[in-house]
């Protein structure tokens, strides 16, 4: 079943990736943790998307 949530940047705690902050079509979100959103299958694949600095910092420099 294809999630209504898509994957915007990666949460690391001690270099590991442990969430992933997710927007759902109405805007909306929240982190979700690593194994659910593999779970949920989620799209993009966790690997492809950035770090959460690494977003904050391309949000700023816009």
């Amino acid at each position: 079943m294809a999630s209504s949530y898509r994957g915007l940047y990666v949460i690391y705690t001690n270099g590991q990736p442990t969430d992933v902050q997710v927007q759902d079509t109405g805007g909306n979100g929240l982190p979700l943790p690593l194994a659910d959103y593999l779970a949920r299958e989620v799209k993009p694949d966790w690997r492809e998307l950035p770090s959460q600095d690494d977003y904050h910092q391309g949000k700023s420099g816009q």
